[in-house]
């Protein structure tokens, strides 16, 4: 679980440093102020520091949630954008669980992951549907073996039958 929570914050870090950043606007700022607090509230947890919750925090990361599940339908939703959304929310869901425990953030935080989860899985159904139709199209004039031979065949006695 650590290693997955490393991976994940490395990602999200890489990704603020990206140029897609500018996919969250005006709170990227606030996005990167709230990553900070959170990975070192997660850091601390795990060194086994105590750690309070910080109702601020509590409140910009409800904040960040809910201006992710709006974005959604504002914005198309880029591979990246995707993974740094799913890792947001993989941390966001471990700091509640751990030291938030707040319920209407596990349901707000649930539901934008639940969300953007779903945009992705019809976005593959879709891909994999475009591909399907293309080998259907290539196969639509594909005549089978069998049915070359039976056009051959009655082609053949066809031309018997005229010469006698």
């Amino acid at each position: 679980m650590i290693d997955e929570l490393k991976n994940k914050m490395e990602f999200i870090n890489k990704f603020m440093k990206s140029g897609e950043i500018v996919t969250l606007g005006f709170k990227s700022e606030a996005f990167y102020d709230t990553i900070t607090r959170i990975e070192k509230d997660i850091s601390d947890a795990i060194n086994d520091i105590s750690v309070d919750v910080d109702e601020k925090l509590l409140i910009d990361i409800k904040s960040s949630v809910n201006f992710l599940f709006n974005l959604y339908f504002e914005i198309p939703i880029s591979p990246n954008f995707y993974e740094f959304v799913s890792s947001f929310i993989f941390l966001v869901i471990n700091w509640n669980n751990n030291i938030g425990k707040d319920k209407e953030l596990s349901d707000l935080a649930e539901k934008t992951d639940i969300t953007y989860f779903q945009h992705h899985t019809i976005k593959d159904l879709l891909e994999q549907s475009k591909k399907i139709l293309y080998l259907l199209s290539r196969e639509q004039n594909y005549e089978f073996l069998s049915e070359m031979s039976r056009h051959y065949l009655k082609a053949f006695c066809d031309k018997e039958d005229k010469n006698g």
